[in-house]
């Protein structure tokens, strides 16, 4: 497999569905939990075992949405909160 991952989703305006193809694995997992939940929307044409890693699916296209990401300003106290916070739980993974 290559050094990068892919991932594209294609539809046309007179269908109800989108081609949604991927071998990045969090998409994969989600195609793949978005099927056990939504049997009768999701289709997956080609699984990754048998496709090279590649996830092929086809999703209703009104699931689709672009949005820019949330902004968070935090105070400094927060800031502080939070990294002692993640400094717990990295030494408590260990």
């Amino acid at each position: 497999m290559a050094d990068f991952k892919e991932t594209s989703f294609d539809f046309l305006d007179v269908d109800d569905y989108a081609v949604f193809c991927t071998c990045e694995r969090k998409w994969v997992n989600k195609i793949l939990k978005l099927k056990e939940s939504n049997p009768d929307d999701v289709e997956i044409t080609m699984y990754p075992e048998n496709n090279d890693g590649y996830i092929v699916a086809h999703v209703p296209k009104n699931w689709f949405k672009l949005s820019p990401p949330r902004q968070v300003n935090y105070t400094d106290e927060q800031r502080a909160a939070l990294a002692e916070r993640m400094a717990k739980a990295r030494m408590s993974k260990t």
